[in-house]
């Protein structure tokens, strides 16, 4: 009897640090690598996300950018996205994830005028002079 090997999918492990009504903040840690496969994913929420450790490639429509430490990540609520991780094993990220409408609160709250909430561009890279 012949064995099929089946690709394994390394998907991220998220433990909640701390909630609220309408926000989380996560411990998301990735173990994926060069040899696995980009997955898809969606936001379900608002998302900011600030990577700790690790290289990741994020892509969405907005864009492809390689995330490294201290890297800030937007996701909007709804948005697919896709990681892949093609110079490296493994990622971190501390995740902060908002309801939309309890977003929205806290953009009117900081006085920001906004006609919905929706991130334009989903990646910030930090400054060369911001990197350890």
């Amino acid at each position: 009897m012949a064995k099929i090997a089946v690709e394994s999918e390394r998907v991220p492990v998220r433990r909640v640090l701390a909630r609220g009504d309408g926000w989380s903040a996560s411990d998301v840690i990735c173990c994926a690598g060069p040899h696995d496969r980009p997955f898809e994913e969606q936001h379900s929420e608002v998302c900011v996300a600030l990577v700790t450790e690790g290289t990741f490639q994020y892509r969405s429509s907005g864009g492809r950018e390689l995330m490294t430490p201290g890297s800030l990540l937007l996701g909007n609520a709804g948005q697919p996205f896709e990681c892949s991780h093609e110079h490296g094993i493994g990622d971190r990220c501390l995740s902060f994830a908002y309801d939309p409408p309890y977003f929205d609160e806290l953009i009117a709250e900081a006085g920001i005028r906004s006609r919905g909430t929706r991130f334009l561009q989903y990646a910030y890279r930090p400054h060369a002079s911001c990197r350890r």
